[in-house]
């Protein structure tokens, strides 16, 4: 899964969401491996939930989370199969 932003402005997301994302997506392969992607991808979702509050409360970094957020959460699908939302 991709979790490196692309855009010129993926250097301003803090490190601290660009590690809570890692985490995150850590945390949703282990729910993958343990039988239970589909929790994996709630989990994933709720995350990505979580990024577009910080953008719409006016984070100038908040579209870029919410596009790596989103782009972690298709690649999962993706990977483990599962119907998208």
């Amino acid at each position: 899964m991709s979790i490196s932003g692309t855009s010129d402005r993926a250097d301003e997301v803090p490190a601290d969401e660009v590690l809570l994302l890692k985490c995150i997506a850590v945390q949703a392969v282990g729910m993958a491996a343990d039988g239970e992607p589909s929790d994996g991808y709630v989990h994933l979702l709720y995350a990505v939930g979580r990024v577009q509050g910080l953008r719409d409360g006016g984070q100038l970094w908040g579209e870029e989370l919410v596009t790596r957020y989103r782009r972690v959460a298709d690649e999962f699908a993706a990977l483990y199969r599962i119907a998208r939302e």
